[in-house]
């Protein structure tokens, strides 16, 4: 299983936690598909289903690792007789 996590910026007044990006990590993991490690208390939602992003700032290379990671592999057609 996989989740989106964000990357923080910096806290704005009243603990604002802004979200610069969004990145694939493994569930339970610290570092995002990209290799940036998230902290575990970022916000988290859930890596859609078809492989697109549920946000609008995202991070293409965890998106594209993603992507590769889960695309089913076709076999080979068999050979014509």
């Amino acid at each position: 299983m996989h989740e989106m996590r964000a990357e923080h910026g910096p806290v704005r007044s009243g603990d604002d936690r802004p979200v610069d990006y969004w990145h694939v990590v493994a569930s339970g993991a610290d570092v995002a598909l990209c290799g940036l490690e998230i902290h575990r208390d970022s916000a988290v939602q859930p890596v859609r289903d078809d492989g697109e992003p549920a946000a609008e700032r995202y991070c293409e290379t965890c998106l594209a690792e993603f992507r590769r990671k889960v695309v089913p592999v076709n076999p080979a057609a068999p050979a014509a007789s």
